[in-house]
């Protein structure tokens, strides 16, 4: 093995380690909107909650985990920032 390939192998490792901390970063992020925010909408009445995703965290990671949990997610776009529509 050459050095080339064993950099380009800690370089691919790295990378891995990286993006696995973003995808858990996401889904706690859709774990703690789902106790916080839904509970919140849940008690007052209502069937859904709007919300917008914050700069630091994945949209796509966290419509994946919403749904997963078993609500209905539609995506828009306002400046910019993404923003989730929740159904239960």
């Amino acid at each position: 093995m050459t050095k080339a390939e064993q950099t380009r192998k800690l370089m691919e490792e790295a990378i891995s380690a990286k993006s696995e901390k973003s995808r858990n970063k996401s889904k706690a992020y859709a774990r703690r909107v789902t106790e916080t925010k839904f509970v919140r909408r849940a008690k007052k009445g209502y069937n859904n909650c709007e919300f917008k995703v914050s700069r630091w965290y994945s949209p796509s990671i966290v419509v994946e985990a919403l749904e997963k949990m078993g609500y209905e997610v539609k995506r828009n776009s306002k400046n910019g920032r993404a923003v989730l529509v929740v159904k239960w």
